[in-house]
């Protein structure tokens, strides 16, 4: 459980900072408030409460995911030994396993049930527990399931990414679709929605760009859980492929492809929303700005193989360097100048990398 954690500190810091760093006193209304009105949001609408069930349903596969590949690697086949006890022995583990993996989510599920109970929603804080209770078990059963593999068998996956006549950047997009679906489409499908759902109440006669950028900003280096991810994913099974006799401009070339591919959705949100709720001008800035963060927080993961807690301190200053933009006005220069900086980075700790790698 530890390392679930200490591995997904970026996830959890990011989701952490949506819901309480960035709320502010509005009309009166403060962090308790925020809260319980969105709890009374959830119950009382059935549309709403299905997309929270949804995402809850993608959390908990992921906790699954983890579980499970962390069964299947050989450093941990001692876990196995849980197969000697009886089956309910070992899915009173898993449940306390799961309880504890699932505990944020069912903190937040406390709370709307307390809010339901006293706004007298009882059908539908019946309903939102009763799902809890299903997640909880689903989680269980399906750790369950996943330590009756044999090691050997959950492992083979080693040449699963063979490089072979494959663009680069293809293979990079394959593991994001394999190995990470349900992070990417929650990353997608909150970036989206919640950039969609506040820039759409901008007006002609009431037009601000600076808060949808503020959230597209942290949404948008959401995606580096999914980079570091990746830059792992290079360094363990990659190395021959990049040892390949390829120019450092055409190497450029593909990592930035990848970039781009990984930023079609917000992309397309965000021409949706164009002229009608941004203006082109604010649009352009919103897609090169997203651009040119992903494209640096991949080339900063060359750097000496850069631990997760000095990525995540990374992101940060990203996030807060945008901010500063954003309050100067000046995001027509912060574009052009990650770009620069992306590029710098890449030229100067690409080889550093390699002889890190074969160190």
């Amino acid at each position: 459980m530890r390392s679930f954690y200490r591995e997904n500190a970026g996830f959890f810091l990011f989701i952490f900072a949506m819901m309480f760093f960035i709320v502010n006193k509005v009309d009166g209304a403060g962090l308790y408030e925020y809260h319980y009105s969105l709890a009374k949001s959830i119950l009382k609408s059935d549309v709403w409460m299905l997309i929270v069930f949804a995402a809850w349903f993608f959390y908990t596969r992921k906790c699954c995911a983890f579980v499970s590949s962390t069964a299947g690697k050989p450093g941990h086949s001692f876990l196995h030994i849980f197969n000697t006890l009886s089956i309910a022995g070992r899915l009173l583990i898993f449940v306390c396993i799961s309880l504890f993996m699932l505990l944020p989510l069912l903190l937040y599920v406390f709370f709307i049930v307390f809010v339901g109970i006293k706004e007298n929603y009882l059908s539908a804080s019946l309903a939102v527990l009763l799902y809890a209770a299903f997640l909880l078990l689903f989680a269980a059963f399906n750790n369950l399931r996943a330590m009756r593999y044999d090691v050997a068998a959950t492992h083979n996956t080693q040449n699963h990414f063979a490089p072979g006549t494959d663009n680069y950047s293809v293979i990079l997009l394959k593991f994001i679709i394999t190995k990470q679906p349900l992070l990417f489409t929650f990353l997608k499908l909150y970036t989206c929605g919640i950039v969609y759902l506040i820039s759409r109440n901008n007006t002609n006669a009431m037009y601000d760009s600076s808060f949808p950028f503020l959230f597209f900003t942290i949404g948008v280096l959401g995606n580096g859980t999914l980079l570091y991810r990746t830059s792992l994913f290079e360094a363990s099974q990659l190395s021959f492929y990049r040892s390949l006799p390829v120019s450092l401009f055409k190497r450029m070339r593909q990592y930035s492809l990848f970039v781009l591919v990984l930023l079609i959705p917000e992309v397309i949100i965000v021409c949706c929303l164009t002229p009608t709720h941004l203006h082109i001008s604010d649009a352009c800035s919103f897609i090169f700005s997203g651009f040119g963060l992903l494209l640096l927080a991949y080339t900063i993961t060359l750097y000496k193989n850069i631990d997760k807690r000095s990525y995540t301190v990374a992101l940060l200053m990203l996030f807060f360097t945008a901010y500063v933009f954003l309050l100067y006005n000046m995001l027509y220069l912060l574009a052009p100048l990650l770009i620069a900086a992306a590029c710098l980075a890449f030229f100067t700790f690409y080889y550093r990398f390699e002889q890190n790698m074969a160190d």
